[in-house]
């Protein structure tokens, strides 16, 4: 879902962390200076990354810097009108759990580059994250329309759908989500707020069978979902020590669980502690 410009910027930090797991902590660095010149958010970004390739930051972050003032790089120090610098900065916000901060620059990435379909998808999940579920589907809709065939857009659809009540028309948005994984690891979830109870374990059972090992973050989160805390953190644990790169989603966990409460569990604080991610 990221794609890869010409003249501006040849890699999204999208590409840079779902290929962390092999590459080394040097080669990481210069990617992310150039695209991150503020040098506490740079720090920040490089500790989030640093579980992920078993290596300790070489600069991690002070304990109790300035969130404001590591937030100013939005506009002030990050090429603000630059769609691909702003939408780099959404996946660090995003990453951090600093949903509103996320909103602000995936908004003015959208603003600057509209037919751009993953800028309305991401504003659409931006969106969601802080509650705001019309706009929400508005912008999965928006995304959608200027590509039919985006991956991860039914199933956010879906998830909004859910959260406004209507889990038969978040099932049937799910069925038409053209990744698998994303598709299979919906389910069990529309399923259970439907009631079709049996038919949730079973899809359970066929997601762990066919993605878990893979994909051990999100068979956590679709435990977690379940309320089946116990089940979630045996996966997160697993998908640390697998180094899975999907793990730097935690922070939206409790969103997409639609378990407000997981944030506070403190099994979920020392997973954060772990990935040098902060807790609030």
């Amino acid at each position: 879902t990221f794609r890869v410009t010409t003249g501006r910027l040849p890699l999204s930090y999208g590409d840079i962390y779902r290929h962390s797991i092999v590459k080394e902590h040097a080669e990481l660095r210069p990617l992310l200076t150039r695209r991150v010149e503020d040098s506490n958010l740079r720090s920040y970004s490089l500790a989030a990354l640093a579980p992920q390739c078993n290596k300790p930051p070489a600069n991690p972050p002070i304990p109790g810097a300035d969130n404001d003032a590591r937030g100013n790089v939005i506009l002030a120090k990050l090429e603000g009108n630059n769609p691909d610098i702003l939408r780099n900065a959404f996946y660090l916000y995003r990453i951090e759990g600093r949903f509103d901060q996320a909103l602000q620059t995936i908004r003015a990435a959208t603003e600057r580059d509209p037919l751009y379909f993953s800028n309305s998808a991401w504003l659409g999940q931006a969106h969601f994250l802080v509650r705001e579920y019309a706009e929400a589907l508005t912008n999965c809709r928006r995304a959608l329309d200027l590509y039919p065939g985006a991956t991860f857009v039914h199933y956010e659809a879906a998830f909004v759908q859910l959260t406004l009540g209507q889990p038969g028309a978040a099932l049937a948005e799910n069925a038409l989500e053209p990744d698998a994984m994303f598709r299979a690891n919906g389910l069990p979830q529309f399923l259970d707020a439907l009631g079709r109870t049996h038919e949730a374990d079973q899809a359970r059972a066929d997601f762990i069978q066919k993605f878990g090992g893979p994909h051990p973050h999100y068979a956590a989160l679709m435990f977690a979902a379940h309320g089946d805390l116990d089940q979630a953190f045996t996966w997160w644990d697993r998908a640390l020590r697998q180094h899975d790169t999907d793990l730097l989603r935690l922070k939206m966990a409790p969103a997409y669980a639609l378990k407000p409460q997981l944030a506070a569990d403190p099994r979920f604080k020392a997973l954060l502690r772990k990935m040098n991610l902060p807790e609030t």
